[in-house]
This record gives structure tokens, sequence and C-alpha cells, in this order.
């Protein structure tokens, strides 16, 4: 007799991207390569949708495999939901680009955030936000140490998600954490009132105000983008102590 082998079953990776809900943004997953580095080819992509929501269909070949996640600007046709304050300032110019609560229209290579999976599994849920962002560059930096051993990355991942939440007050993984719109009221009003929403919305407020710092602090016009990227530059380099007026912050 004869026997069908069985193809792994594809995992599903499914969460939210928000720096401001993100809506028409590309997702993309890669593997990592022997020297630790993310590669070119994609394994599996996916579009955002109204709520920067996404969902991507691993093959089951790459089944507890770690995952290195990106969403980008979709080549210009992407929009952003602004969730600054006092406005989005996009080239960082000083003028305001859209009030808090609209939409912020982004042209091509002008976003690029990051999240970082220790392995892919049925189903698992990752969340793409500039604190991931920063959680995936420390992981890139430790997962180079020892490339070669599957442990050690999947170490290295689970530490970086946990320390740069914990770094910030929070507690658990930072790509888990439930992603709120601040610009709705009744959904800020509904999780504040859900067991762990205090915690929730301090999540989404110290997202927004990495890029207001940043910006702020800056000689120079810094994009919104340019702000994620040297936000996380920064912490991996000096943990932000050397430019922070509490060490504790």
């Amino acid at each position: 007799s004869s026997s069908k082998s069985s193809k792994p079953t594809a995992s599903s990776v499914s969460g939210t991207a928000s720096k401001g809900i993100i809506v028409g943004g590309l997702v993309s997953a890669y593997l990592f390569d022997v020297s630790g580095n993310p590669e070119a080819d994609t394994v599996a992509t996916a579009i955002t949708d109204e709520s920067g929501d996404y969902a991507l269909k691993v093959p089951g070949a790459h089944n507890g495999k770690p995952l290195y996640i990106v969403i980008d600007d979709n080549d210009g046709t992407a929009m952003m939901k602004c969730d600054i304050s006092g406005g989005c300032d996009n080239d960082g110019d000083g003028v305001v680009d859209a009030e808090f609560g609209t939409e912020l229209n982004l042209a091509a290579d002008e976003l690029t955030m990051s999240a970082v999976l220790p392995q892919s599994a049925a189903s698992v849920s990752v969340n793409i936000t500039p604190l991931t962002t920063v959680a995936a560059e420390v992981a890139k930096v430790a997962i180079k140490e020892d490339p070669t051993n599957d442990f050690n990355v999947r170490e290295a991942i689970s530490n970086a998600n946990s320390q740069v939440a914990e770094r910030f007050g929070l507690s658990g993984d930072v790509t888990k954490f439930e992603v709120v719109d601040l610009t709705d009221p009744e959904e800020v009003a509904s999780t504040l009132g859900a067991t762990g929403g205090d915690e929730t919305v301090q999540y989404a407020s110290i997202n927004a105000a990495i890029i207001s710092a940043v910006q702020s602090d800056s000689v120079t016009d810094v994009s919104i983008n340019d702000a994620i990227a040297n936000f996380a530059t920064e912490y991996v380099g000096n943990g932000l102590t050397t430019n922070s007026t509490n060490e504790m912050l």
C-alpha cells in the first residue's frame, strides 16, 4: 500500500500597523539568513485594511522559523491617520501636513516600520509600531552574535520584545499590545474601561509621542520616517540615557 505525505500547514500571522492607523500599507515577512540579516525575498505579503489590520499566510515549510516583518508605504499608495496631538509634520519642516485625526497621504519611501517574531506558528499576532521597530533593531544586533543557532535567534527576539516594553514601563511583549486609535474618543474610552486598558492607551501614547520628541529635539528637519529610524538607532546605541533629562524614562 502507499500513503500520501501531508504538507505542513501554513502559518497565520496577523496584527495591526499603527503610527497612527496605517491603511493600504504593504506588509512583508522575511526569514533571516545565515549571517543574521533579513533575506531579500519575502515569504508572505499582505495589505493593511481600513483598520490597519493585516493577515499574512506563511508557507508551512517555514513553520517554527523566526520572521522579520516590515510595513512600508506601498509605493506611496498608503495613508496614515494622524495621532499626534499637535498635528503631523511629515517632512519635519515645521509645517503641519495633517491635523490630529485626519488622513496623511504617504508618498514612496515615506514610511517603514518593522517587528520581529520568534517563530511562526499556526496562528500568531504581531502588531507593528515605532516601539516594535526599536525592538526589531535591538534583536537584529543580538541575532548577529550567533545567527546559526536557532535557539539564540528566538531568544534574542523574545528578549528584545520584552526588554523594550519594560524599558518604557510596560509589561509583556511589545508586539502583543492591542492597538488603539487615539483619534477615536469612543475607542479610547472603551479601552480605558477594559482590563489592562490603561497600559494599552499608554502604549499608543508612547508611540505617538516618540515622533514629536525626536522632531522637536532635532536642529535639522526630520521626517516622521526618519524620526522613527533615528529613535531606534539612538536606543540601540545608547539606550536613551544620553538624550534624556531623566534616566528612568
